[in-house]
């Protein structure tokens, strides 16, 4: 399955050279990518208002 990301990286510069040292990404929010990811992961894992 394919999906569309929105990452974020951030850089900080140690010793004279760019390290990152924070990455995230999650699904892109103008895309369909969000809702299906959503109810994929709710149909493996039970609904949101299951409890355990």
């Amino acid at each position: 399955m394919s999906y569309a990301l929105r990452v974020t990286t951030v850089f900080r510069r140690e010793d004279g050279e760019w390290r990152i040292i924070h990455r995230h990404g999650d699904p892109a929010p103008e895309s369909d990518s969000a809702s299906v990811l959503r109810n994929r992961l709710l149909e493996e894992h039970g609904t949101a208002g299951n409890a355990g």
